[in-house]
């Protein structure tokens, strides 16, 4: 398993359902949409919130009487409030328009600061991440965003690269010391965002204002605010960023697929009193299905992430038997590579696959556990790439595109899903590194439950 990293759970997609052993513990790996749709249903038994209340403790680094606030999980405790308070306020409605009016407004005068600076050569990647990042945290934090800072927007990368390492909490201070140091640059700053009044602004959205309040009634103090927020940064930013580069990627690689898009999206400008043409971007999703439908195959082609949970007591699924104690995983790539779900052309990019209901995808995540922010994710990638199409042409700097590799892409231990980052270098961790781990983490945790 080690030396095969994350082509392992590839090789074992056959079976529906088996075991890894390991000490102390064994891991469930979930294959087949029926089983994932029951482990969905057992909520009560199979549940993600042990993994929460470790991530209090290992990844935001909350004071004693914060963690034990993070973690509960009775009903009226907190985790379920805040699950609440995400799948109301990020649903369609007064909160979520708001933050997406403020990111189309954004996205209208990137596409009039760049043009003014065309050509010129960019890293792909890393000009679509900031670019996101900064349209995304604007929205949300508003004038006093924190991550206008250059230094912040490093303290966040350095959080997150070794996020896995602090999950595991163990010599993390030594494994994960950079990311230690970026997530504490982050909670001053967010310390910093709170005490200088930053919610008053008005610019500041409604999401946020609000999950402050949801924060604060449920007994969390200031800085234990702002190290969630730290983390819900993460949870905002983490996908998004290379969820718009593969979406982007694929159709500009491909002059087909950008010409369909770009035809698409050019028919549903409007032309104004001045002669001038516009997008309304709160269209697109309705408007251009088949810009919809790349982006939702590059989500297919390219999410990674393991989602899991802990079997509080035996539980029968269909004809097994999930034992106290265990770990329940469900690797996301399994279902969208699936030949029975996607028929033989499973492993080609079809940007025309879901303009018809032909399958449902996991880079969201499932059940209770579905991705609260993904109406918000949708519509700024979809914006984003709309923009880029209409008023940008890219190149490959060396004349031919090549797909980054992925090789070295972490295998993200997540609630709702994980997208995996192009051009890791041979410095990143490998797969088989992630995965012992993920082994280690799902090990300790155990023992310590």
């Amino acid at each position: 398993m080690g030396r095969m990293g994350i082509r392992y759970w590839m090789i074992q997609r056959a079976l529906p359902i088996y075991t890894i052993r390991l000490p102390g513990t064994r891991l469930y790996v979930v294959n087949t949409p029926s089983l994932i749709s029951a482990v969905q249903r057992h909520v009560q038994t199979l549940s993600f919130s042990p993994f929460l209340a470790r991530a209090a403790s290992n990844l935001i680094a909350a004071s004693k009487p914060g963690v034990e606030i993070l973690s509960q999980d009775e009903e009226n405790g907190f985790i379920p409030r805040f699950h609440h308070f995400n799948h109301v306020s990020l649903s369609p409605g007064r909160d979520l328009d708001a933050v997406k009016k403020r990111t189309w407004k954004i996205m209208a005068s990137l596409s009039a600061r760049e043009s003014a600076n065309s050509p010129r050569r960019v890293r792909m990647y890393e000009w679509i991440s900031h670019e996101v990042m900064m349209t995304t945290t604007e929205a949300f934090y508003g004038s006093q965003n924190p991550f206008r800072k250059p230094a912040i927007r490093t303290a966040w990368s350095k959080y997150y690269s070794g996020m896995t390492y602090l999950l595991t909490g163990v010599m993390s201070s030594i494994t994960a010391r950079q990311s230690i140091r970026g997530r504490e640059a982050l909670v001053q700053a967010f310390e910093q965002y709170y005490s200088e009044g930053s919610l008053e602004d008005t610019e500041t959205s409604p999401y946020i204002k609000d999950q402050y309040e949801c924060f604060s009634q449920g007994g969390l103090k200031d800085p234990d605010i702002a190290r969630t927020e730290s983390a819900f940064s993460i949870a905002l930013l983490s996908n998004i960023m290379p969820a718009t580069f593969w979406t982007l990627y694929h159709i500009f690689s491909d002059p087909v697929i950008l010409q369909d898009c770009r035809k698409e999206v050019s028919a549903a400008l409007h032309r104004g009193e001045s002669e001038n043409y516009s997008l309304d971007l709160s269209s697109v999703e309705v408007s251009c299905p088949i810009l919809v439908s790349t982006y939702t195959e590059a989500l297919r082609h390219h999410s990674t992430g393991i989602s899991v949970r802990q079997v509080l007591d035996d539980q029968l699924i269909d004809d097994y038997i999930l034992k106290k104690g265990a770990i329940v995983m469900i690797p996301s790539g399994m279902q969208h590579f699936n030949p029975s779900i996607w028929g033989e052309t499973v492993n080609e990019f079809d940007h025309l696959r879901f303009l018809g209901a032909k399958g449902r995808i996991r880079s969201f995540g499932g059940g209770l556990t579905l991705c609260p922010g993904r109406h918000f994710a949708t519509s700024t990638i979809l914006g984003f790439a709309a923009s880029i199409i209409l008023n940008f042409d890219m190149q490959p700097w060396s004349g031919q595109w090549v797909i980054p590799t992925v090789e070295n892409s972490s295998v993200e231990l997540v609630r709702h899903g994980g997208l995996a980052s192009p051009g890791k270098s041979a410095k990143s961790k490998s797969p088989w590194k992630t995965l012992m781990i993920l082994i280690l983490y799902v090990t300790y945790v155990t023992i310590k439950l």
